[in-house]
């Protein structure tokens, strides 16, 4: 072998070790994007998620499905945060990539076709989201079978794009589907079964059944206590409250609020917003359940820790004021939020 040859074997080499610690670097950071979505720590997940795309174009080239991968863990990031055109853009060619390099039936596309659903429905448009989602469950179903968790996930999907428009029946047949597959699949003990279970109670409620979605949230709520996610834990609560409200059953309302303000005292810490907006709860529910001394307790309880809180000294004034006190509306327990 010559020198020149010697030296251009060993050029690429480096350059093929360097390649080699990129890619692994992209593997890395795709995986900090996906655990900083899920802890609520979205300007981590979006820079993890472009560092990612930056790496595996530089390595790949544009037409390659690992960058498609990072483009969807952008248009991820981007959704949550509500940045809903660059998350279009990034779903949009994220999509586009996989048709071109593995076709329009890999399961990997039918994903990328979930994810673009979601993001038209955050949109607000709602038939291009119907159309994508009923592609994506489609394309699960044939690629990776009917009892796929994959496949579950596009039935969750489609079950919100219902939701959104008002197809209640529709909605809750998808979400039993999800909650069919994952007990099958993971067990009826296990926390994305849980999620499944509080996703079904939410497309009950939001139909108007009630008490059917009080059951299925009861039952999430057993499972997250059973394995101690405290998170979890309270945002069964948090449901269970709005369901007993909705029922008209003030009393187990109130016993639900409690519990919440509880979990968020010791999740939270006494003075964090989400826990003085539970002790406004708790003292509305507690006025409008004629117990005014209680009221006013939890509202002095909230300003020894939150003095500066403007809506507990409100809630004061009219705690101590005429019978015909009405609850401030920007502090109403807010309903049932998508899943």
């Amino acid at each position: 072998m010559s020198g020149d040859d010697e030296a251009s074997s060993q050029e690429a080499a480096r350059n093929a070790g360097d390649d080699e610690d990129s890619l692994q670097e992209a593997a890395t950071l795709a995986a900090a994007s996906v655990a900083a979505r899920s802890g609520g720590d979205l300007g981590r997940a979006l820079s993890c998620a472009e560092r990612c795309h930056e790496l595996r174009v530089a390595s790949h080239g544009e037409q390659h499905a690992e960058v498609a991968a990072a483009l969807g863990l952008i248009g991820a990031a981007r959704r949550r945060r509500g940045e809903l055109d660059a998350a279009l853009a990034a779903d949009q060619r994220a999509l586009e990539i996989y048709e071109h390099v593995l076709g329009d039936s890999h399961a990997e596309t039918a994903t990328a076709a979930g994810n673009l659903s979601a993001t038209r429905r955050a949109r607000g448009e709602h038939d291009a989201a119907l159309t994508l989602g009923e592609r994506a469950l489609a394309g699960l179903r044939a690629a990776c079978g009917p009892d796929d968790l994959r496949t579950a996930l596009a039935w969750g999907n489609l079950a919100a794009v219902h939701r959104a428009r008002g197809e209640h029946v529709q909605a809750i047949a998808c979400g039993r589907e999800l909650l069919r597959i994952r007990e099958a699949v993971l067990g009826d003990r296990q926390l994305d079964t849980a999620v499944a279970r509080s996703t079904l109670g939410s497309l009950l409620a939001a139909a108007g059944e009630h008490a059917a979605a009080a059951e299925q949230e009861q039952a999430a709520l057993a499972i997250r206590e059973a394995l101690g996610e405290a998170r979890a834990v309270l945002e069964s609560l948090t449901n269970l409250a709005t369901i007993s409200r909705n029922l008209g059953d003030a009393e187990q309302s109130l016993v639900w609020q409690q519990r919440a303000l509880t979990a968020q005292r010791a999740l939270l810490g006494e003075a964090d917003p989400a826990t003085t907006r539970s002790r406004l709860y708790v003292a509305y529910t507690l006025l409008r359940l004629g117990r005014r001394i209680e009221a006013a307790r939890v509202v002095d309880e909230g300003l020894r820790h939150d003095p500066r809180s403007a809506e507990l000294r409100q809630m004061q004034q009219q705690v101590g004021g005429a019978p015909g006190f009405r609850a401030p509306a920007k502090q109403r327990p807010r309903g049932r939020g998508k899943r």
